[in-house]
């Protein structure tokens, strides 16, 4: 089952790099848990309850700062229901600055859907690409 799990997770970063959104959000369990830093410069920061939470205050909230963003993945851990996820954000602000943010994603996966996110970004590289 950890192979269909880590798969779950590849395509969610495959079809965001696509611009997909619908597949990415299609990837996601109803009540999923996608948690952010909450340090308050974080556009995107806190924790998110469903689907059209993660698409309005994560994904929407982080383009609205950005002109280029991506998440980069550069390592896939199976761990059965977790899948591990390290890697960076990177991209350029609109006020100018350059993001490259080493991450770590943890997430859970049941029976096909992600059930859980939960980021581990670089914020100090995040707060100094936001500030002018």
């Amino acid at each position: 089952m950890s192979a269909e799990n880590v798969a779950v997770v590849r395509s969610v970063y495959e079809n965001f790099a696509k611009g997909d959104i619908p597949a990415v959000l299609a990837a996601l369990a109803p009540d999923i848990e996608w948690v952010e830093s909450p340090q308050s410069y974080l556009p995107h920061r806190g924790t998110h309850h469903s689907p059209e939470e993660v698409a309005g205050k994560v994904f929407a909230m982080v383009m609205d700062q950005f002109d280029e963003f991506a998440v980069v993945p550069d390592q896939f851990y199976d761990a059965g229901d977790v899948v591990v996820v390290e890697g960076r954000a990177v991209g350029k602000t609109k006020v100018g600055g350059v993001l490259d943010a080493r991450a770590a994603w943890v997430w859970t996966v049941r029976e096909g859907l992600a059930t859980a996110n939960h980021n581990y970004h670089d914020t100090d590289a995040w707060r100094l690409a936001l500030t002018p």
